[in-house]
């Protein structure tokens, strides 16, 4: 428990209202018992004030901040991780590896081509004895616990892949002869006329190129090797069946079109994707589909790029549904089988977003290596936008998202353009003229859904949308919005839909993605019933079409459409450069809206920069094809790689913005632009920096900056080129938007040549200096880009160019972590400081939500609490990672700012991404490894020792990941308080009224009191919230209605640390109580009796003469009660829930019921009359009362008025004469004091004889 101010009085676990003493009523009292507050309470309402995070509070931000709608990705695959799973790791040894110690080495010539040469051999007893030493090693890593070896690497680099148990990482460093441990990274896949864009046709026919005798390596989710596509129909083929295979070989030999093959994520030979992607088998058809000419032109076959390669295999994504990422250790292996198999090229369409440029990571490496052995490795550069998407943030300048291992340094990085028209499948609708395209998801409902269906407006897919219809047997129609694909579809899915149709927003409410284009929506096990997806125009016709009962089918009709994103670069491919400035990505092809292969000899259209790296593998096959040709001397070497890669870039077609036609789309969007197949294989010249490289990354540069290009012709032939700057500079546009970012003008900069031609001799080279100059107003901390476009006059000879970027002032200045929250300058407004209570995370300086629902957060009342009770014992920084940052470390300050303790030291940790999954699900990076929990180590003892209450902060010191980088530090106040605040009452205990007004103040000296309302309870019962009230000056105040007698009233208050303190006050309110009908003497008739009044505040129990009243909501009560005859004694106590009585006395109460007799002497007749000869009579007799006594009446009039002193009874004769008539009646009367009445009324009759007399008591009437 938190510290205490005093001892508190105890909350009850009953419900009902407790009540208290009364004075002045001569009554004992007894004293309640008052233990401490129930901790169970305590807890209660420190958990009703801890803030939990939302994701809505960032989407609020950034749509508050820039008065935009809040927009987010809604294409995510979902993820699910598991802290306590093994781990895959690559371990490097220190040892070279083979490759190294057989001598191969890569050198550069003077044409800024490398070239290669073979040293001689090592030892084969020195080759001997590393192996040796590499068994020992893993025969040693095999003992750790869950340990098992998966992969051993030779070429590349020496070393090993295994899974293991994270906590045996540690011990794997340690080991002799380790060099280096890397935990496997995690990749996903970077999802006919395109081949129009690049040449592709045109390199077929007029250089009859199609990939004869190349062999390209599919590194992907599988191959589909039985597809009709998948076929050859040249006999020049490298690989066959008799020398595909190597020594101890685990792949084995396929078909002709696919000679070699192996899955090295499951460690078998089926390298068919069992799995709904079928992602690989639509990237091979890319490279090499070969369908037939006569099913092509009826759209009942594809074919690639280059339709006569041969394609290798290489599975590394498992065909286990719930595990769809493929790992480095199983990437580095397919590398390395690729090359040994004698691939030309590489294909990976796959990545990890906001890479690392890093030479000695195990896949980079792998890159390299195969590179300097001469097969081109293409890489898709990643479909993750930019990483402020769907926004352009002000100052957010560094928003890369380039993937690895595509920024490698020796890949070629693709980017994605957007294909002229969409191939795909159409369904069938009642009134439609011709099929409607659709893309698919998980199941193509082609050949699942057999029949005509209804469809059902389900509106954007919440649970609720599916209430009270009828989906069995029919279609979900639902509109993009608000919720993620997946969710939509499992949604449908749990409704009972037979299938699902998304259709697209409006491009008003979706200015990027929306309208009529074609979505790809994320797929996901669970979903397991056909979704397509189709776009706004055909979704409202749907939408509308309901109404009259339209109906859909699907008949495996293929269509084709305009594609409405054509002439643009694809708004999801990924942005360079790389976080330390070189040029990725290289070049662009067709990637958006692709119809390839899939399994089972079918078809889907697919987008993603996973559609243009395998146009661009094929191109470059067709490349290599033509270099070997004209150079055979080239062939499996370092410099046809390079060749082909710089003349494809070279060759490259700058694209023009679509939305903005004078300006290009950034370099780093399209780097050297749409790889043109035949104007690369026709190219004799080549243009590189000093550095030879296609492409001039510039880095840091000032106001002035010149460079120099080298031209190198490999040719026999001088050629000419004039200079042109492209319209001059580039920078990229600085004000918010919520759509993609572009390029614009820099006004007043220059782009200037030496030489307004150049010439190349033949076999020469020749130089260009280009100097770009700044204008002064130009602010700084921005990029500088363009193209340098070396322009041919000879129709025969392509124009080349060469795109350049740099940075104008510092690359390390600009911020690498968002300001904190509380900061109007911050951008997402997720960087704070949280403690994590039950695997949960709150926020600390929470002081309730703006007007936009937007946590408002106080630096100075941050604070924490380390006292063990598991509210506020910790804290850990949120950091929202604007850039990648190489080396993190976090550190807690003291006041003085002097470190105390260093918590965490962290490597190559990546940018956060406003469309990513991981920003949707964690907002922001919060690792619990870099949590504080309020200690420091005591060299004295060898524990951790609690810190003294007081100011603390925690600093974050990072650095990007480039050359001589200034580290930056951002620093957030955090206190350590563990003593509860101060609660003062100042109201009074004593009151006149139920109404009472209770007055308290608050205070706390450390970290102030909490802006959550205290809690207040009265007699055990907590008060709304709503009835508490703040002044300006600090005082709360609370109107209550007390209990008659005590009131224990108890105030608990937090601070801002989540300590709690309480006060308490007994509050006396006297007991009034009154009767309607109850005083003490008073008589009553009836044994039953009901006792009422009123009192003048809430009791728990009032009794009468034990009989429990019933007390009325307006305080009236009634209790009803027996009476004994004669005098009762009867009691009433009041009391309240302690046990203290409030009143105890009684009244004494007559009960009289029975009525007084009448005894008359005179004798009357059998027939009960009194028969008399004359017309007067003397009435005689008795009259006795049982009580205090009674009036005796005759014919009204009082004849004698009997009465006892002390309620014995009383008796008195009567002689009463009166005149009568025949025939009237007398009335005889006798009235107690307790109202009982006795009547006798007797009929006199006048005649000359009288009848026989009876006892005159027969006819005496009591009532």
């Amino acid at each position: 428990m938190k510290a205490r101010n005093q001892k508190l009085v105890s909350i009850m676990a009953t419900a009902a209202v407790m009540f208290s003493l009364t004075a002045g009523m001569g009554t004992s009292k007894v004293k309640a018992v008052t233990p401490e507050l129930d901790q169970k309470i305590i807890n209660e309402q420190k958990k009703a004030a801890a803030q939990e995070i939302s994701q809505n509070d960032t989407l609020n931000w950034v749509s508050t901040k820039f008065n935009v709608k809040a927009n987010f990705n809604d294409n995510l695959p979902r993820q699910s991780t598991n802290p306590s799973d093994d781990v895959r790791v690559i371990v490097q040894l220190e040892d070279s590896p083979v490759l190294q110690r057989q001598g191969l080495e890569a050198n550069v010539d003077e044409g800024g081509i490398r070239v290669q040469s073979h040293a001689t051999k090592a030892a084969d007893n020195a080759l001997k004895a590393a192996q040796n030493k590499k068994k020992d090693i893993i025969k040693r890593a095999s003992n750790l616990k869950s340990a098992k070896i998966r992969h051993e690497y030779d070429t590349a680099f020496n070393g090993f892949s295994m899974q293991v148990k994270r906590g045996e990482i540690e011990n794997l460093k340690k080991m002799p002869g380790v060099k280096k441990v890397t935990e496997a990274r995690v990749y996903k896949p970077d999802m006919t006329s395109a081949k129009a864009l690049t040449q592709a046709y045109d390199t077929w026919k007029d250089l009859k190129l199609k990939g004869e005798g190349m062999v390209v390596a599919i590194i992907d989710t599988g191959i589909d090797v039985q597809h009709k596509d998948m076929r050859v129909t040249t006999k020049n083929t490298k690989l066959n069946k008799d020398n595909v295979l190597v020594e101890g070989d685990k792949g084995t030999f396929y078909t002709d079109k696919v000679p070699y093959g192996y899955n090295f994520a499951d460690n078998n030979q089926e390298v068919k994707d069992l799995t709904s992607s079928m992602h690989g088998m639509h990237v091979a058809g890319i490279v090499g589909a070969n369908g037939k000419q006569k099913e092509v032109d009826v759209n009942q076959a594809v074919q690639g790029v280059a339709p006569e390669a041969q394609l290798l295999a290489m599975k590394v994504f498992s065909n286990d549904p719930n595990n769809q990422g493929a790992f480095t250790d199983d990437l580095v292996a397919a590398i390395e089988s690729s090359v040994e198999h004698k691939a030309d090229v590489i294909n990976m369409s796959l990545g990890s977003p906001a890479g690392f440029q890093d030479a000695d990571d195990p896949e980079q490496l792998a890159v390299k290596e195969a590179a300097d052995a001469g097969v081109q490795v293409v890489i898709s550069a990643g479909n993750n936008y930019n990483s402020t998407y769907p926004y352009k943030m002000p100052g957010v300048v560094d928003t890369a998202m380039v993937g690895s291992p595509g920024l490698a340094k020796d890949s070629l990085c693709v980017a994605s353009y957007e294909n002229t028209s969409i191939t795909c499948v159409g369904l069938d609708y009642t009134g439609g003229t011709k099929p409607m395209a659709y893309f698919t998801s998980e199941l193509d409902p082609y050949g699942v859904l057999k029949s005509q269906y209804e469809l059902v407006d389900c509106g954007i897919g919440k649970p609720e949308d599916f209430a009270g219809k009828n989906l069995s047997g029919k279609i979900a129609l639902i509109k993009r919005g608000v919720l993620d694909f997946v969710t939509k579809k499992l949604n449908a899915q749990a409704a009972g839909a037979a299938g699902v149709i998304v259709y697209n927003q409006s491009a008003a409410e979706r200015p990027d993605g929306g309208g009529d284009s074609y979505i790809s929506m994320a797929t996901d096990p669970g979903v397991k019933i056909p979704a397509i997806f189709v776009g706004n125009t055909d979704g409202t016709t749907l939408l509308k079409g309901i109404a009259s009962g339209i109906k859909v089918s699907f008949n495996g009709k293929v269509t084709q459409v305009a594609n409405p994103a054509k002439d643009d670069m694809s708004d999801f491919t990924s942005w360079g450069p790389t976080p330390n400035l070189d040029f990725k990505p290289q070049i662009s092809a067709p990637g958006g809206n692709i119809y390839s292969t899939v399994n089972n000899n079918k078809y889907e259209t697919m987008s993603g920069t996973s559609m243009a790296s395998p146009h661009t593998a094929g191109a470059e096959a067709l490349i290599m094809q033509g270099l070997k040709k004209a150079n055979p001397d080239l062939v499996g070497t370092r410099m046809l790689v390079d060749l082909a890669k710089i003349s494809a870039m070279n060759t490259a077609k700058i694209e023009m913005d679509k939305n903005h036609p004078t300006v290009p789309f950034s370099p780093r969007r399209q780097g050297a632009g749409l790889v043109q197949i035949e104007d690369a294989i026709r190219n004799k010249v080549t243009v590189t920096t000093n550095d030879f490289e296609a492409a001039a990354a510039l880095k840091e540069i000032g106001k002035t900056k010149t460079f120099n290009l080298q031209l190198s012709n490999l040719g026999n032939k001088a050629v000419t080129y004039t200079l042109d700057n492209l319209g001059g500079a580039y920078t990229e546009y600085s004000d918010f938007l919520n759509k993609m970012s572009y390029d614009v003008k820099i006004d007043g900069a220059t782009v200037t040549f030496d030489k307004a031609t150049v010439k190349v001799p033949a076999n020469g080279t020749a130089n260009v200096k280009v100097t770009i100059k700044l204008p002064d107003n130009f602010a700084s901390e921005q990029f500088v880009e363009g193209y340098v476009k070396f322009v041919s006059s000879d129709n025969n000879v392509p124009s080349l160019s060469v795109p350049y970027m740099g940075f104008y002032g510092s690359w390390s200045k600009p911020e690498t972590i968002d300001r904190p929250m509380w900061d109007e300058s911050s951008n997402f407004g997720l960087t704070t400081l949280f403690s994590q209570m039950n695997g949960k995370n709150y926020y600390l300086g929470y002081q309730g939500r703006d007007s936009h629902n937007i946590p408002i957060i106080d630096p100075n009342a941050i604070t924490i609490s380390p006292n063990g009770d598991g509210y506020f014992d910790n804290v850990v920084p949120r950091l929202y990672l604007l850039r990648n940052i190489k080396n993190m470390q976090i550190d807690v300050l003291d006041a003085n700012n002097k470190v105390i303790r260093t918590i965490s030291q962290d490597e190559l940790i990546r940018k956060d991404n406003y469309t990513s999954e991981s920003s949707k699900n964690a907002f922001g990076r919060l690792d619990s490894a870099w949590m504080w929990d309020g200690t420091v180590f005591n060299s004295k003892t060898g524990n951790n020792d609690k810190v003294k209450d007081g100011q603390y902060s925690i600093r974050v010191t990072s650095k990007i990941d480039f050359n001589n980088a200034k580290a930056q530090t951002l620093t957030m106040p955090v206190k350590v308080d563990t003593i509860g605040p101060d609660v003062q009452i100042t109201s009074a205990n004593k009151a006149d009224s139920s109404s009472y007004t209770l007055k308290w103040t608050e205070s706390d000296a450390v970290s102030g009191v909490s802006s959550a309302n205290p809690w207040v309870f009265l007699n055990g019962q907590r008060v709304d919230d709503s009835k508490i009230k703040k002044d300006a000056n600090g005082v709360f105040s609370c109107d209550v209605t007390l209990a008659a007698g005590d009131n224990k009233i108890i105030v608990s208050a937090l601070d801002n640390a989540e300590n709690e303190s309480s006060k308490d006050i007994t509050v006396n309110l006297p007991l009034s109580m009154s009767f309607n009908n109850f005083d003490s003497g008073m008589q009553v008739n009836k044994s039953d009796f009901t006792v009422s009044g009123k009192i003048n505040a809430s009791v728990a129990s009032l009794t009468v003469n034990g009989t429990a009243a019933t007390i009325n909501p307006d305080l009236t009560f009634s209790a009803a009660i027996k009476l004994n005859e004669g005098m009762n004694t009867v009691s009433v106590v009041v009391k309240d829930l302690y046990g203290n009585t409030l009143a105890d006395y009684a009244k004494k109460v007559i009960c009289d019921s029975t009525g007084p007799t009448i005894t008359l002497d005179n004798t009357l007749a059998q027939d009960g009359k009194l028969h008399l000869t004359k017309g007067s009579v003397t009435l005689i007799g008795k009259v006795a009362d049982n009580t205090f006594g009674c009036r005796f009446y005759i014919n009204g009039n009082q004849v004698l008025n009997l009465s006892s002193a002390l309620g014995t009874g009383v008796e008195k004769t009567f002689s009463y004469k009166l005149s009568v008539s025949n025939n009237s009646w007398i009335e005889l009367k006798a009235v107690d004091t307790s109202g009982n009445t006795t009547i006798q009324k007797i009929q006199v009759v006048i005649d000359k004889a009288a009848v026989n007399s009876v006892s005159s008591n027969d006819n005496t009437i009591s009532e």
